[in-house]
């Protein structure tokens, strides 16, 4: 049955996992990590998934690593709003966590981080903080 719908066009696991992808990136922001991860308990097979999911980060200049850094900082700039006036550690940990629930690679979600914390320090945005530990980001 699956063969047939296949051999019509009417299943087509490759178009599938490029959407699925495309749309988890825009409307949800998920990195490559996390959509491989969904599409892969769809049942869609693992190069497949793989290729979809950083298919939908492919970029001119080839560089995947300087666009999931942008993504995930629009992320953390579209969320922040809401840890408006936490201390600093709390807001760090926050941030770090939805871009790890997200499927961000560690590096590019510290970078991220640290970048969101700066704007909303300039910005007022932070409540008082208090000292941080030495040794700890």
């Amino acid at each position: 049955m699956v063969t047939a719908l296949q051999g019509e066009g009417v299943v087509d696991d490759e178009e599938f996992a490029r959407e699925f992808a495309r749309q988890r990136r825009s409307s949800r922001g998920y990195a490559p990590a996390r959509i491989e991860r969904e599409l892969r308990t769809r049942g869609v097979e693992r190069e497949r998934a793989h290729r979809a999911a950083w298919g939908a980060y492919e970029r001119p200049d080839g560089d995947p690593e300087g666009m999931l850094l942008d993504e995930a900082r629009t992320l953390l700039e579209r969320r922040s709003a809401r840890y408006r006036g936490l201390e600093t550690a709390v807001v760090r940990r926050r941030l770090a966590a939805l871009l790890e629930r997200a499927g961000f690679p560690g590096g590019v979600a510290l970078d991220a981080v640290d970048a969101e914390l700066e704007r909303m320090r300039v910005e007022g945005l932070l409540g008082p903080s208090s000292p941080e530990r030495t040794g700890t980001r």
